[in-house]
């Protein structure tokens, strides 16, 4: 009981110490093309006593848009392709294409465009803790995070909080 309390306050200063961190210098950055593989949703019981129903296609559209827009990607290049989702399979997904920032080096030639003014913004998002530990897995590694923080289930539920990342966005 006592390790869950130490665990739990742990977790809740690492949340209220981010959100506290000043504002870092502006950084360069370049908008860098990513692409995300049979992204799924995990299954939701449709009624209290109903039996576990794989999400919609529209679901999954509806949520990997929100949580792609919400770590960063620019809303209007998001391309989500659908076809995998309308098969007649036990579980739907998509694939995505999208862009986010990454971080400029011009030591690496990697300088193809004039760039992007970014900084580092503290995204905590809550909800389903199965889903945004499921996002923390597969998401999260295509954007440009520092201090990426896996948040286990038992903390999530309680907290409510289920991904918690700096990350480099636009501005």
């Amino acid at each position: 009981m006592r390790h869950r309390i130490l665990l739990y306050l742990g977790c809740l200063g690492l949340i209220v110490a981010a959100q506290a961190q000043p504002v870092d210098t502006p950084r360069g950055a370049a908008w860098t093309q990513r692409k995300l593989r049979n992204f799924v949703h995990p299954p939701e019981i449709n009624s209290i006593n109903g039996p576990w129903q794989p999400a919609s296609c529209d679901q999954i559209y509806r949520d990997v848009t929100f949580v792609l827009v919400q770590l960063g990607a620019r809303e209007s290049d998001i391309h989500v392709d659908q076809r995998g989702c309308h098969v007649a399979t036990a579980l739907r997904s998509v694939d995505v294409t999208f862009w986010t920032l990454a971080a400029r080096d011009p030591a690496a030639g990697n300088v193809s465009d004039a760039g992007v003014q970014a900084h580092w913004k503290t995204v905590a998002l809550r909800g389903d803790c199965v889903y945004l530990q499921y996002i923390t897995q597969k998401v999260l590694p295509l954007f440009a995070t520092r201090n990426a923080k896996r948040i286990p289930r038992a903390v999530c539920e309680r907290l409510g909080v289920g991904l918690y990342a700096q990350i480099l966005m636009p501005g």
